[in-house]
C-alpha cells in the first residue's frame, strides 16, 4: 500500500497538508489546486504572513517548475525560494520531515489506507514547533553551504 502526503510547513508548526487520491498524478494541474487550498490555508492560519508576504520552497519536480505553476505563482504574487539544480537535499521535507515522519511509523503494519493516512496524520501533528524552527535552522545551514560551493555539486552534510 502506498499513500502520498503533500505537506506544507513553516518555523510555526503545519499550514496545509493533504493525502493525494488513491490513482491521482501529480501534475500541475493538480498541483495548482493543491496551492490554491495552501493560500486558504495561509490566510486562515497565518493571518500575519497572508498580509505582510510569504515565500514558497519547494523542489524541482516538473510538476513544480511548470510554466502553468509558475504563472499561478505570479499571478497570485507568490514569491518562490529557488531550489538550486545541482545542490544536496535542501528541501525541508525530504531532509527532514519525511524521515521523521516515517521514523514515527516504522515497524508498524496496517491493515487499511485510512489505518496509515490517521496514523500519519496523528504523528505529523505530534511534531513540536521546536522541531519545526530546528528545521529551518538546518535548512540554513545547508543553504549556506550551497551558497559557499557556488552552485558546484558536493555531496554530504
Amino acid at each position: 500500500m502506498k499513500v502520498m502526503l503533500i505537506v506544507f510547513f513553516d518555523n510555526e508548526g503545519l499550514v496545509h497538508w493533504e493525502f493525494v487520491p488513491n490513482g491521482q498524478t501529480v501534475n500541475s494541474s493538480f498541483y495548482i489546486e493543491v496551492l490554491k487550498r495552501l493560500r486558504d490555508s495561509i490566510r486562515r492560519k497565518r493571518q500575519r504572513k497572508w498580509e505582510n508576504g510569504w515565500f514558497l520552497h519547494h523542489d524541482n519536480a516538473p510538476c513544480h517548475s511548470s510554466f502553468a505553476v509558475r504563472q499561478f505563482l505570479t499571478d497570485k504574487k507568490i514569491s518562490t525560494i529557488p531550489q538550486p539544480p545541482y545542490s544536496p537535499d535542501i528541501a525541508p521535507c525530504d531532509f527532514w520531515l519525511f524521515p521523521n515522519l516515517k521514523l514515527g511509523l516504522k515497524g508498524e503494519r496496517f491493515a487499511t489506507i485510512e489505518d496509515i493516512k490517521v496514523n500519519a496524520t496523528a504523528n505529523l501533528r505530534a511534531i513540536p514547533i521546536e522541531g519545526y524552527q530546528r528545521c529551518f535552522q538546518q535548512l540554513q545551514s545547508r543553504w549556506s553551504k550551497c551558497v559557499c560551493a557556488e552552485g558546484r555539486y558536493f555531496e554530504g552534510d
